[in-house]
């Protein structure tokens, strides 16, 4: 049972750990993603600013790291850009953002390189002259996050691992320790859960009839020895392996033996080839009488098998003198 708990409970914690990383790493993922576009689109602001203030000078000044700058006309012509030769580079007028800054003064996009397993975030703003000044970052994707982040979801994904197998050790032994406590002896009296107080109930009331019942037999028992006892031929009675489950004063006396003999295999207490066979054939349902001699005496014995359910449960054995 606590094998059984233990595994239930360490997959169980296991995959909702895994489950809550990944979720909290996407949202993550998501949150400072949206907080780059915040930042580019401020910081495209400035740019754009500066420009209508200082032209070009503005942005030869300007050290951005990371972010690529791009000027461009209203026709799309690449006045200047920071990383690049404005006049060996394609006309932007068809880029996405630059059609949309144009069109209603500020426009952004984002385009996803598969060589390179990144995304460009692109934040465009027209300026008063009908110029757009354009401002670039590159985002890795999330599968390139999580591989640079390999070591680190390593580490965590092996403490998860440690931490399930403590949880799920120290749950299952919680659970089980109140079971193993449970005092069977008096089932009502034990202070577990609510949901073996069925269980537990059922377990009383079986402990009280069995009790009756064993009071019963025991009377009859009694009774039962107190009859046989009154009776002067010796009488013994064997269960259907031939041990001893009754036997009076009078048969102890003729096999010299006394109560010690109760259970014992009676061929142990009297070891004689004709009663051996007469006891094979009553437990096969059969009638068998003879004479038996012991010492100096000679006693007629009767073997009656006993039935119940039409099945031989037992031997009767009688000695006369």
């Amino acid at each position: 049972m606590i094998k059984k708990i233990f595994r239930s409970t360490f997959f169980a914690t296991l995959g909702v750990l895994l489950v809550t990383l990944f979720m909290v790493v996407g949202l993550l993922y998501g949150y400072f993603t949206q907080v780059q576009k915040e930042q580019l689109q401020t910081e495209t602001a400035l740019a754009a600013q500066g420009v209508s203030l200082e032209g070009q000078d503005y942005l030869n000044e300007l050290k951005m790291s990371n972010v690529r700058i791009t000027w461009v006309d209203n026709r799309g012509k690449v006045l200047y850009d920071n990383e690049s030769d404005a006049q060996i580079m394609d006309n932007h007028a068809n880029r996405e953002e630059i059609k949309e800054a144009l069109k209603d003064g500020y426009g952004e996009s984002v385009r996803y390189s598969k060589t390179l397993t990144t995304q460009a975030l692109y934040s465009a703003q027209r300026l008063d002259n009908g110029t757009v000044i354009r401002l670039s970052v590159t985002r890795h994707s999330i599968l390139v996050l999580l591989f640079r982040m390999f070591l680190p979801l390593v580490l965590i994904l092996v403490l998860a691992f440690l931490l399930s197998l403590w949880l799920s050790h120290s749950i299952a032994k919680s659970i089980v320790l109140p079971l193993n406590q449970l005092d069977l002896d008096h089932p009502l009296e034990n202070d577990a859960y609510e949901e073996i107080s069925p269980l537990l109930r059922r377990i009383a009331r079986h402990q009280k009839e069995v009790t009756e019942r064993e009071v019963v037999i025991e009377q009859r028992q009694s009774e039962f020895d107190t009859i046989i006892s009154k009776i002067k031929e010796g009488m013994i009675l064997l269960d259907n392996n031939c041990h001893i489950i009754s036997i009076n004063q009078a048969a102890q006396d003729i096999l010299q033996t006394d109560q010690t003999c109760l259970g014992k295999d009676i061929l142990q207490i009297l070891r004689n080839l004709s009663l051996n066979n007469w006891l094979e054939k009553g437990l096969q349902g059969r009638k068998q009488e003879g004479i038996l001699q012991l010492d100096d005496a000679h006693y007629k014995v009767m073997v009656r098998p006993i039935h119940s359910e039409d099945k031989v449960t037992g031997l009767a054995i009688l000695f006369f003198d």
